[in-house]
Order: C-alpha cells, then structure tokens, then sequence
C-alpha cells in the first residue's frame, strides 16, 4: 500500500484503481493552537447540546454557536463584533500542540491544515449573509480583518510545515454555492497560494479538501498552486467530474474522487459499477493519480449489505 500512495503523491498513476479498502491516507487533525493572552474566553454546553463560547474583548463579546461540528450561530454579526474580532485575531497567538503532536508516518500521515481566513469568514465566524453585507457596506475594515487573520494563517502553515510528513490537507470545504468565482479571484486563490508556497518550500505536496461546487473554480485553481483535490464530487451532488479537473490542471493533478452515499447506499452491485465507469477509466488510472473514496455522509447503522455491494462493485473495478 505504502508504494501506491508514494506513486499518488508523485503524481503517477497506478495499475489498478487505488479506492479507500486498498490505500488510503491518515488524515491527522491540526496540532496547532491559538491563544488569545490578553482576552478571555469560556464554553460552555446548553441542555439541547449546543456549545457556546463567549469572548471578551475591548469592543464587545463575541457569542459563537455550535452544534456537534456545524456552526448554529456566528460571532459576527455587527460592525461592533467586527471590530471585537480584529482585536482577537490582533492578539492570538499560535503554537504547535504538543499534546497533539504524534510520531508520524511520512507517506501514511497526512496533516490538516485550517480554512483559509476567507473560507473561516464564510462557514463559521460570519455567515454568507453578514460577510456579503460587510463586502457591500464596510470593505475596508472587512479587508483589515482578513489581513490580520492571515498573518496568523500563515503562521499556523509554517508550524506545520516542519512537520515530518510528505503531504498536507487544506480543509478548504470551497464551493460555488459559498462565493462566486469574482470573489473567490479576489479573495481566495492568493490566500490558497501563500499557504500552498509555504508548503511547497518544505517540500511538501499541497491537496485541498474542496468537496462541493467546483466546475465554475477550476480556471483559478492554477493561480492558487494545489497539487491535488480531495473529496472531488462528481454529478448528481456535484457538478465536476475527475476529467474536468484533469483537463483543467494536467493529467499529473492529484485527484481523490468521492463516492458518496447517494451513488451507492441501496443500489446493487452493477448500478455502482454502471455510475462510476464513464467517470474513470482504467486508461486514465494508469496515467493518471487518483484514489476513489467511499463515503458514509454522516449517516449512521448502514446495513452491513450495502457496504458489501460497494466494496464488491468497487474492488471488481480495479
């Protein structure tokens, strides 16, 4: 297994398909921390199973809400908390956690990396809403904001980068559905790009998490300077197949395709080889990197049977 994943991350393809009951990576979570010295903060858990964690700055409190991992309430919402956010960010300082730091393997150990400060903005800190509105009414202090936040971004990347570890995951979750590809021009490929420079002056192969939107991306992902993508989700959920991607980046982009339980959970054994036949090619799988993971969506107590269909459909494939 450990030859086909050094094959992956040097960009060659493979004898037969690489799916995740063959090689897989170990995706390990961030080990870096962030400490605000000069502003406190608390968590703590509701009855319903909410965590709430306040924090008090100089120009107010920010109020953040989660729910398992999905954010159900945002700490910014007004100017005021704007303001209070630049001063948390202001002041943080980040660390590599010792505690979760682990002997890792170089090829097997893949580390992740933390949104970038736009994809932060958008799915936890803010909102869509309240980050469009403050794009539209309060630009300037929108940008002194991602500025500040990426000075500590960068930060975390080159802790990570003296990591012993062949790749990185960027945890980007990037869609269309999220910021248009104007915004994402704006904003986001030169974010990506740094972090990716970082990495890449260590060494390091740079895959970025990005599983929803993406055909309307992929012009800019060139500026933006991954070598892969993971979770790449093909039609009916998604709207880029793994060609599109090969044809916009070059046949020695790195692609992890998903298959997600929509493709496989109560379909039999030839409707899954039916859907992902036209979508990879053994042609392809021998010229090209790319490992196809099974996903259960979150869903839970699927009956024994469907996996056993979907690792039949699958390992005939290879």
């Amino acid at each position: 297994m450990k030859e086909y994943i050094e094959n992956y991350l040097d960009g060659k393809g493979s004898d037969g398909l690489l799916w995740s009951g063959v090689a897989s990576f170990r995706n390990v979570p961030s080990p870096v921390s962030r400490m605000t010295p000069n502003i406190s903060s608390w968590t703590q858990d509701e009855e319903d199973g909410t965590k709430v964690t306040e924090t008090v700055a100089p120009s107010g409190t920010l109020v953040s809400r989660f729910r398992g991992s999905h954010p159900v309430g945002c700490p910014v919402s007004t100017l005021d908390d704007l303001r209070a956010f630049y001063e948390v960010e202001a002041d943080t300082v980040v660390s590599l956690d010792l505690s979760e730091l682990d002997e890792y393997d170089p090829v097997f150990h893949r580390v992740s990396v933390n949104p970038t400060p736009l994809q932060r903005l958008l799915q936890y800190d803010m909102g869509l809403e309240n980050f469009y509105a403050f794009y539209a009414d309060h630009r300037k202090p929108l940008q002194q904001v991602l500025e500040v936040m990426m000075a500590n971004y960068e930060e975390e990347c080159r802790l990570i980068a003296k990591l012993p570890v062949r790749s990185v995951r960027m945890v980007e979750n990037t869609s269309t559905t999220m910021i248009s590809p104007d915004l994402y021009k704006e904003f986001g490929t030169s974010q990506v790009a740094k972090a990716a420079e970082i990495f890449h002056d260590a060494g390091k192969v740079v895959i970025a998490h990005m599983c929803g939107l993406l055909k309307a991306l992929l012009p800019l992902f060139k500026d933006a300077g991954i070598d892969g993508v993971h979770s790449l989700t093909p039609p009916p959920v998604g709207d880029t197949t793994f060609e599109m991607a090969w044809d916009a980046m070059g046949d020695a982009w790195r692609v992890e395709g998903r298959l997600g339980t929509t493709c496989w959970v109560g379909k039999s054994v030839d409707e899954i080889r039916d859907y992902l036949r036209p979508l990879i090619s053994q042609e392809r799988i021998e010229k090209s990197p790319f490992m196809l993971e099974i996903h259960s969506d979150g869903m839970k107590d699927i009956p024994e049977e469907d996996w056993e269909r979907v690792r039949e459909a699958v390992g005939g494939l290879s």
